[in-house]
């Protein structure tokens, strides 16, 4: 049974309970330096009862300074870093300062989308023309016209969708048209 209360400082004097009594443990004046455990002879008695602490309550008191001890010398652990954005996460900025001239926006090159729907749908051409299937060749020519401007629409380019739309179909047109001249001599 653990008598008295443990004060956090050993150096200061420890009071047992009311009767003065250690109720039988073996105690050590608080005041005095631990005794090796090894040792075989036993603790001198203490002059005044009120100066001592029973041998477990000792002990709970030097494991509490060691485990403050040690926490005291210990950091604390650091946290884990904040997430890295990943190459497609865009950072959020202010758009009026567009406006201002003071940002100029930056731009990733996604062309490489546009040229490997070109080269689906020049196959799926080539395919159905050298096939005979009307279906393949429709589907490549709707690529060929329709694909870049829906990846440009994917990258919130809206004006340069219709743009991309607007050559795919006129330049061919365009070309057609003037071979029809020069040849309409021939």
């Amino acid at each position: 049974m653990i008598t008295g209360f443990v004060r956090p400082c050993l150096a200061q004097p420890m009071t047992s309970d009311e009767d003065g009594g250690a109720r039988g443990a073996t105690t050590y004046d608080a005041t005095q330096p631990s005794a090796p455990s090894d040792a075989a002879a036993p603790a001198p008695a203490p002059a005044d009862a009120a100066a001592t602490v029973p041998v477990e309550e000792r002990a709970l008191a030097e494991a509490a300074a060691r485990i403050k001890n040690d926490a005291l010398q210990h950091r604390p652990v650091p946290t884990a870093p904040p997430p890295v954005p990943s190459k497609n996460e865009q950072p959020e900025f202010d758009r009026s300062a567009l406006t201002e001239g003071k940002l100029k926006p930056t731009r990733t090159w996604y062309g490489w989308q546009i040229l490997i729907a070109d080269a689906a749908s020049a196959t799926l051409f080539g395919v159905g023309a050298a096939t005979g299937s009307s279906e393949a060749t429709t589907a490549g020519i709707i690529g060929y016209l329709a694909a870049p401007a829906v990846v440009h629409f994917a990258h919130k380019r809206v004006g340069v969708g219709f743009g991309s739309f607007g050559i795919r179909v006129g330049g061919p047109l365009a070309g057609a048209l003037t071979g029809l001249l020069a040849c309409a001599s021939c």
